[in-house]
């Protein structure tokens, strides 16, 4: 690789990493609740704690007979930290899907230089995902808990 690759391939990371964070922490700076449907999954998870961590058929959320359909792991992790370590539960899920996210972006740099042989254009790549508002707006959101951790089970193939 040439010296002015290298640079190039710096100075698209700097910038992914500045705003790829920007844009995801922004929004959270500016509520102190979680964003959309946050208020589902915290009843999700304090029917799970209720039932001592089995997994509960129904949601009581609204009293309107919703299953308990959504993939649990994340429920469990904040559940767990809620219970054990005493961390807020609005908090946790506040931000425990924007820390996930922001993992995605590395994640995604590894995966498309691999498949592009080329780390300008893998980090251009990167820059390009980290600012697509499809690629984080609603997995920053509290109502979308479970889905960064899907994300991270969809990796596992491609984790050798």
């Amino acid at each position: 690789m040439t010296t002015q690759s290298k640079e190039t391939s710096i100075f698209f990371l700097i910038l992914t990493a500045f705003f790829g964070l920007f844009v995801r922490l922004f929004p959270l700076f500016k509520t102190n609740f979680p964003l959309v449907d946050g208020g589902m999954f915290y009843t999700m998870i304090k029917d799970l704690q209720a039932s001592h961590f089995a997994l509960p058929i129904f949601t009581t959320y609204n009293q309107a007979g919703i299953p308990f359909a959504y993939p649990p792991m994340a429920f469990y992790i904040a559940g767990s930290l809620n219970s054990f370590a005493n961390i807020p539960l609005l908090d946790i899920i506040k931000w425990q899907p924007v820390f996930l996210n922001i993992l995605t972006v590395p994640f995604f740099y590894v995966f498309v230089k691999q498949i592009l042989k080329s780390e300008p254009k893998a980090a251009l790549a990167t820059l390009i995902f980290s600012l697509t508002p499809n690629s984080y707006w609603w997995n920053i959101v509290g109502g979308d808990l479970p889905v960064p951790w899907s994300f991270f089970l969809l990796l596992q193939p491609y984790a050798h």
